[in-house]
């Protein structure tokens, strides 16, 4: 029994210690803190007219308000890499706070939102089955990512798919490039395709109109371009989303009876009376020729 205990004991202490920082790694609020910054620091450098210079020197004004070396904020980010779990908690928390900020400032909020919130059935509809969350690096297979939705009895010829997703870049150096890919295969096996790259950081769209014929299914992949460093190269894809809009025929216009009561209803022109106007308008109209004005004789 007192070997059970203990063996439960080294078990919880395990548990317990699965996620503990080592030495020289940040917090979990100190990273969220220097992240959030990171980002937000990138968001001013964007707004002037030398980009990389300014992101340069503004994420060294952010590890210098922290007190922290590249090194240090390297190596946390490694590790932090590695353990996903920890560092989507992170993001999602980032996420939260700036969607806040942007509400408290009348900000028109973003879209990730709406669209994670729309349920699989329909006319507009999301239908995406796969995680929340993913991290990239140009590391062997960790370089992409690959999804594929089936069509079931829903999916419909001229359906719209709009794959959405939010980007976030964390790089120490090189060109920040990935690429996103959407196809759709139809039932007689031809292919449809569209492609857009992701350059930075924000939220994305892929669009896709498809085709008068039936949809065997939907996929594709985000790919992250770049040769292997030591250094940091990290994209994070947050919240995708896929959605359909089932394609809706044009309706045809009102007939021009239909038009004229409805524009002169706004108008407060009642059915009566236009009826009433139109019988007039049908009956011609004499018009008087006008009368010649008289020259004034000159009084002797």
């Amino acid at each position: 029994m007192k070997r059970y205990v203990v063996l439960l004991f080294i078990i919880a202490m395990m548990a317990s210690c699965h996620h503990k920082q080592p030495s020289g790694v940040l917090s979990e609020s100190n990273m969220q803190k220097v992240l959030y910054e990171y980002h937000l620091s990138k968001a001013m450098a964007y707004q002037t007219d030398r980009v990389e210079y300014y992101k340069r020197y503004y994420f060294l004004e952010v590890l210098k308000k922290h007190k922290l070396s590249e090194e240090s904020f390297e190596k946390s980010l490694l590790w932090y890499s590695q353990h996903t779990d920890l560092l989507y908690k992170i993001y999602e928390n980032i996420n939260k706070k700036l969607k806040r900020e942007s509400m408290a400032l009348g900000v028109v909020t973003s879209d990730t939102h709406y669209y994670s919130s729309l349920s699989n059935k329909g006319d507009t509809a999301n239908i995406w089955s796969g995680r929340s969350f993913y991290l990239l690096s140009p590391v062997g297979v960790n370089n992409r990512f690959s999804f594929r939705i089936d069509a079931d009895s829903t999916s419909r010829p001229k359906d719209v798919y709009l794959l959405h997703m939010t980007a976030k870049y964390v790089y120490a150096e090189g060109q920040r490039d990935a690429m996103v890919n959407l196809s759709v295969t139809y039932v007689d096996d031809s292919v449809q395709s569209v492609h857009i790259p992701i350059h930075g950081d924000g939220e994305f769209r892929c669009e896709l109109n498809t085709v008068d014929k039936n949809i065997k299914y939907v996929q594709g992949i985000v790919f992250l371009k770049g040769a292997y460093s030591e250094r940091p190269k990290l994209l994070f894809i947050m919240q995708p989303a896929m959605i359909r809009f089932h394609h809706k025929e044009k309706e045809t216009g009102p007939k021009t009876d239909d038009v004229f009561f409805e524009m002169d209803s706004v108008s407060g022109i009642n059915k009566d009376s236009l009826a009433a106007t139109r019988d007039v308008e049908r009956i011609p109209r004499l018009h008087a020729k006008p009368i010649p004005l008289r020259k004034s004789r000159r009084i002797p």
